[in-house]
């Protein structure tokens, strides 16, 4: 598998979450591809379980699908050790990427579930160090409302909140206020943003578009 980045500045081309960080980008692809090949691994190991019982040769495929799901959740202890630093570091709120992208013809209620499996696991363990975890309505997948909404409600543990954003909700083609009111009460720490917007249809210099390609600029609070 070979991970292409980018790395390079440019207003004409859109990058899924607003800004250009490549450090940033290959952590969140890789914790993307372990979630779902844990999945997918759990599952084939249930499958050949069952069938070794009728054929023993299986046993072999067994033992390495386990030992392929071990260096995954070693990949997982990986992250734990960021939190690690963050103690070292003082750190009270620490920000977790959970998803960038979604294969097409692929739901976000369909694999809300299991993002939500780890990001508990991440959370106990920072409680332990009173770090409170959270993640931010960032990014083309979770910028929704109601995404938000579910993926905090799926984890529903005491040591994850959410980081609003006020601004990311427009890049979704939502209402800010409304959104930043329904999400006020799980908010543990706030970025202040804002965008001016432009029709589709109309003519700018700079900026971004939207999902539904509306234009944005991003400009001060309230201007």
């Amino acid at each position: 598998v070979i991970h292409v980045v980018r790395c390079f500045e440019d207003d004409d081309i859109i990058h899924v979450d607003g800004s250009v960080d490549a450090k940033r980008d290959i952590e969140t692809i890789n914790l993307e591809l372990i979630l779902s090949d844990m999945e997918m691994i759990d599952r084939r190991i249930d499958r050949t379980s069952k069938a070794m019982k009728g054929d023993k040769t299986l046993a072999a495929e067994v033992d390495f699908l386990k030992r392929v799901k071990e260096a995954l959740e070693n990949e997982l202890q990986r992250i734990k050790l960021e939190v690690d630093v963050a103690k070292q570091l003082g750190v009270k709120l620490m920000r977790n990427d959970i998803i960038s992208s979604l294969p097409k013809g692929v739901s976000f209620q369909s694999v809300v579930s299991a993002l939500a499996e780890p990001v508990r696991e991440i959370a106990d363990y920072a409680k332990d160090y009173g770090i409170k975890m959270m993640f931010e309505n960032h990014g083309y997948v979770l910028q929704d409302l109601d995404r938000v909404e579910l993926l905090y409600n799926t984890v529903a543990h005491e040591n994850f909140g959410l980081l609003v954003d006020i601004g990311n909700f427009f890049c979704a083609d939502e209402d800010n206020v409304k959104c930043v009111s329904r999400l006020a009460n799980l908010a543990v720490h706030v970025h202040l943003k804002d965008f001016k917007r432009y029709d589709f249809y109309e003519r700018f210099e700079g900026g971004f578009h939207s999902r539904a390609r509306n234009k944005l600029v991003g400009v001060a609070v309230g201007d």
